[in-house]
């Protein structure tokens, strides 16, 4: 049975930082603490800065994606957690994470490496990457041309490649995920066409493959879309928003052609339960 998250909270832009690699062997955080959550534990703050990082009750899972990611136009964007194999079960606990360093080490470094090297030393968590052909989504434009509106230029878009300092006038650009029930509800300012797609795969199980972008589209655009975010149409048949598919042609113009395409995924070779602080 598909498990899927009962409401979904708002994801706030944070103010950029550079990209560090392990290569470059970015030290690692000051000081660190990681702890299991009760079952009975409220999710609270996520907080990314140069400096800090704080995660409250998170699932693992979504931790571990977090840290495994890449950045995609411009943006950190999470390793899809449908793309995670070999977890235990208790990869579902949730946990707080608070670490810190005395630099800046920048935001992305503090979300990928430097998370990275803290769950392998934690969690003795070991990965391993494999590139496979899978069944999937082509994102294309819908014969009938784009209904995307262009963005208005009334904020500042969220690019760690080329960061623009927000100000009064222009404050930084928001993504946000909302709904009730299974009525999903997307307001993204001045995204790209990549990391709209990024996006919808990181939402698992709200499509049953990946997507990949074959629009060709360049620029950034807001964006508003709404549907239901179940698969099949629910047995009453009482529906008050189209589904992913058909929302994306009637919404913004878009289509999803099925294809086959590579995709990436993550093998964990070993995890365990966290060391005492």
């Amino acid at each position: 049975m598909r498990k899927r998250l009962a409401c979904w909270g708002i994801i706030i832009a944070f103010v950029p930082g550079m990209l560090a690699t392990a290569a470059a062997q970015e030290p690692g955080f000051d000081a660190a603490s990681v702890k299991q959550c009760k079952p009975d534990d409220d999710p609270g703050r996520l907080i990314f800065s140069g400096q800090h990082l704080l995660l409250t009750c998170m699932f693992l899972n979504q931790i571990i994606s977090i840290a495994y990611g890449k950045t995609i136009a411009g943006q950190w964007s999470r390793f899809p957690s449908s793309a995670i194999e070999g977890e235990p079960a208790w990869i579902h606990d949730r946990y707080t994470i608070d670490a810190r360093t005395d630099h800046d080490a920048g935001e992305n470094a503090v979300k990928g490496p430097m998370l990275r090297a803290l769950l392998e030393d934690r969690f003795r968590l070991r990965v391993r990457r494999e590139t496979r052909q899978v069944a999937a989504f082509a994102l294309t434009l819908d014969r009938h041309g784009s209904k995307l509106k262009p963005f208005d230029g009334t904020c500042t878009p969220w690019d760690t490649a080329n960061p623009e300092k927000p100000t009064a006038e222009k404050p930084l650009c928001t993504v946000t995920r909302g709904g009730r029930g299974w009525i999903r509800n997307f307001d993204f300012r001045g995204i790209t066409i990549a990391t709209l797609v990024q996006q919808l795969n990181q939402n698992t199980g709200d499509l049953p493959v990946p997507v990949v972008d074959r629009t060709g589209i360049e620029g950034r655009f807001d964006v508003h879309l709404e549907y239901d975010g179940q698969q099949n149409a629910p047995p009453d048949g009482a529906v008050t928003a189209p589904q992913l598919p058909a929302a994306l042609e009637e919404q913004l113009g878009l289509r999803l052609e099925k294809i086959t395409a590579p995709w990436e995924f993550l093998v964990i070779e070993n995890l365990e339960r966290p060391t005492a602080n």
